[in-house]
């Protein structure tokens, strides 16, 4: 998909994560399938290089992500799809309120074995960001 073709989309809004200090790209956030009658959407959220992670940049873009969703779309459900292999990510999203949900077992083979998918959510009541 284009980048035209990403920004045109009436079901999902992208947004770069871009460094404070060096205002350098460091990821990408989305929200995606989003259905506006049931309130709802998906999050998701990569942050590029390896050597960045655990910086809190994906903590902090979650964070305003879900504060745009709730405040600003009005939307009342967000949903994330996680590795259970990407335990920096499940204590990402765990940390800003989501909760586990339910499990898509042996959904994907990664590191030479099949792994399951977690389902993880937030409502609008349960998010306590400023």
């Amino acid at each position: 998909m284009s980048v035209m073709e990403m920004i045109r989309q009436k079901d999902a809004q992208h947004f770069i994560v871009v460094e404070l200090k060096g205002n350098e790209p460091v990821g990408f956030i989305a929200l995606s399938c989003i259905d506006r009658k049931n309130a709802s959407s998906e999050i998701q959220v990569i942050i590029g290089e390896a050597d960045r992670w655990g910086e809190g940049y994906c903590t902090d873009a979650v964070k305003l992500m879900v504060k745009y969703a709730f405040r600003v779309l009005n939307l009342h459900r967000i949903c994330a799809k996680v590795s259970e292999s990407t335990e920096e990510c499940l204590k990402c999203f765990l940390g800003c309120g989501f909760n586990i949900e339910g499990r898509f077992r042996h959904d994907h083979f990664s590191g030479g074995e099949w792994r399951d998918t977690l389902i993880l959510g937030i409502l609008v009541h349960e998010f306590g960001g400023d």
